[in-house]
């Protein structure tokens, strides 16, 4: 049938036509547009390979200059990250200040109690020359029987040692009692005293010389163990502060060095 003549079938007809038509165009423009797209992502994707490529080619050859023994446990992970050593760097550092300031204070406990220790040493030995003199001039009033003085109260910490300084204290302590109730005699003792007196305390003031050296060389002998102690002591701690000084440093130029080739590597990738 001929539909030309048909104004309404033609007018159909155009229609469809200009729909069809329409419908082409779009299709045709929405595959354009996915064409450019999946073309822009390819060459994306190209330049994203070519890309890494390039970044590991020369990742490979600042690296291979860099250090040539890369292992994995000096790839960084965390920056912040509080490790072992780190900790053991601070406590190291903190153990190192506590000790080293007890180190002055020992010295100081030391050098006190070695100066109380010798004093008393002293003391000691003096009361030992002492002892020695009195036992003697006891002994020396045993051989009289009459007019008789006590002798043992002359004897002091100056005095003990010295026989001129004893003779003399002698000397004045029998001066009252040397007259006898016989007119002319006087007692045996101050005769003894006053002839062979200075002979005899000279001796005492040896025997108690004698005396003290020995005790305060038994003395000394205690003090010297303990001032050998207390040297082996802060010795000890000065060694215990220095290995930890030592540690701190050796772990601190670890954490840099380790720090630095963190910080090379991050450098490297933002290149």
């Amino acid at each position: 049938p001929n539909y030309n003549n048909d104004p309404e079938m033609k007018n159909l007809m155009e229609n469809f036509s200009k729909q069809a038509q329409q419908r082409f165009n779009e299709y045709d423009e929405h595959m354009n547009e996915k064409l450019q797209k999946c073309k822009e992502q390819c060459e994306k994707d190209i330049q994203n390979i070519i890309l890494k490529d390039k970044i590991e080619k020369e990742l490979t050859e600042k690296l291979s200059a860099l250090q040539t023994d890369i292992s994995i446990n000096n790839i960084p992970t965390c920056i912040c990250e509080k490790s072992v050593a780190d900790k053991m760097e601070k406590n190291c550092l903190k153990c190192g200040g506590i000790i080293g300031t007890a180190v002055p204070e020992l010295a100081l406990l030391g050098g006190v109690s070695t100066h109380m220790l010798t004093t008393a040493a002293t003391y000691a030995a003096i009361e030992a020359g002492m002892r020695e003199v009195v036992s003697h001039i006891k002994e020396f009033l045993t051989n009289f029987n009459e007019y008789l003085v006590d002798l043992t109260p002359i004897v002091n910490e100056s005095n003990y040692n010295c026989g001129t300084a004893l003779f003399e204290a002698a000397n004045k302590a029998v001066s009252t009692s040397c007259l006898t109730t016989k007119p002319g005699i006087i007692s045996p003792l101050c005769s003894a005293i006053k002839t062979t007196g200075k002979n005899t305390f000279n001796n005492y003031a040896q025997y108690g010389s004698a005396a003290y050296n020995e005790k305060l060389n038994a003395e000394m002998v205690g003090v010297t163990s303990f001032n050998n102690a207390m040297m082996a002591s802060i010795i000890a701690i000065v060694v215990i502060v220095l290995v930890m000084v030592i540690i701190y440093l050796i772990l601190r130029y670890r954490r840099k060095k380790k720090m630095k080739k963190k910080l090379q590597y991050i450098k490297l990738l933002n290149q």
